[in-house]
């Protein structure tokens, strides 16, 4: 059982620097697609660098810039444009990108004796999502 004091123990109690590490770098390349995304909502609407990124600074999060993204895509090419499909899969990868991020920078890492390196517990003894 996971919660077993003698075989459970947190990474904030013994922090990994290689997973840290790696974590960090998860989460400044995240940003990098954050940014990426605000730069196409910028050329999509055709707006200077600045006003482009001002356009997307009240919206924060992945999920908003995706929206954006395809909102003002669908606006000046329509829903059926080959290159609207082409982002609507680019915004679906976009999308798994970050849930998998979430999920390991929100996860909680813990180190099981017996077990080489560290796990994120995301499933209860049945294997159901918590």
């Amino acid at each position: 059982m996971l919660t077993d004091p003698l075989v459970y123990q947190s990474s904030r109690c013994t922090p990994n620097t290689d997973v840290l590490a790696a974590l960090g770098e998860l989460a400044l390349r995240h940003a990098d697609l954050d940014y990426v995304l605000r730069l196409t909502v910028k050329t999509i609407t055709e707006l200077p660098l600045r006003e482009g990124l001002m356009l997307t600074q009240r919206s924060r999060g992945s999920k908003r810039y995706r929206e954006l993204v395809l909102k003002h895509a669908r606006r000046k090419l329509g829903d059926d444009h080959e290159a609207v499909k082409e982002l609507q899969a680019f915004m679906e990868r976009a999308r798994a990108v970050s849930e998998t991020r979430n999920r390991y920078l929100h996860g909680i890492w813990v180190f099981l004796h017996g077990i080489d390196g560290p796990r994120i517990v995301d499933r209860d003894d049945n294997g159901n999502r918590v």
